[in-house]
């Protein structure tokens, strides 16, 4: 039980933002582009002070309290900015969706390539040696092998072959 009045001012200042703290959380809303940077700097910094604590006990509540402020708000304004670009981001996935035929069907070609065609793949080894090679690689690939399976699937759509990549009738 020792030491859990700590958590008091904690638990007070967010029953306080629940109750009156709508204009708080609408502002952030509102500016939420200023809020996010703000707010994950202020909770990085928070824990920088977390491992700092170790050598200076004074620095730990407010180290904590400052997480536990700054990284709701961080999160609330990420939310809020990617809800409000929510639009904008589903259209070209929901045309990715809507390809998927084409992604399945050349994925394994394209991947045999990578294998068995030697600059391609002594180009891909290379890659692969380095530490952030092998982080960005999969991201890489995937935005890379999405954009050429679409790209032959329009080249397909516009020739007399669409059928290859259609979906059956039925």
């Amino acid at each position: 039980m020792s030491g859990l009045w700590v958590k008091l001012p904690q638990f007070g200042l967010f029953f306080a933002l629940g109750v009156y703290g709508k204009a708080v959380f609408s502002a952030v809303a509102r500016h939420a582009v200023l809020a996010m940077p703000i707010g994950l700097a202020c909770a990085v910094l928070g824990i920088h002070w977390q491992s700092y604590q170790s050598e200076h006990q004074e620095w730990g509540y407010p180290s904590f309290l400052l997480i536990a402020i700054s990284l709701p708000i961080f999160l609330y304004a990420l939310c809020s900015i990617a809800t409000s670009m929510a639009p904008r981001l589903c259209s070209p996935l929901t045309a990715i969706g809507r390809n998927t035929v084409a992604l399945y069907v050349l994925h394994f070609p394209v991947l045999l390539a990578l294998i068995h065609i030697g600059p391609v793949h002594q180009l891909l080894l290379v890659v692969l040696r380095h530490e952030l090679g092998r982080w960005l690689w999969p991201l890489v690939y995937t935005v890379a092998f999405t954009v050429f399976a679409l790209a032959v699937k329009k080249r397909l759509d516009d020739s007399r072959f669409a059928w290859l990549l259609g979906l059956p009738r039925g």
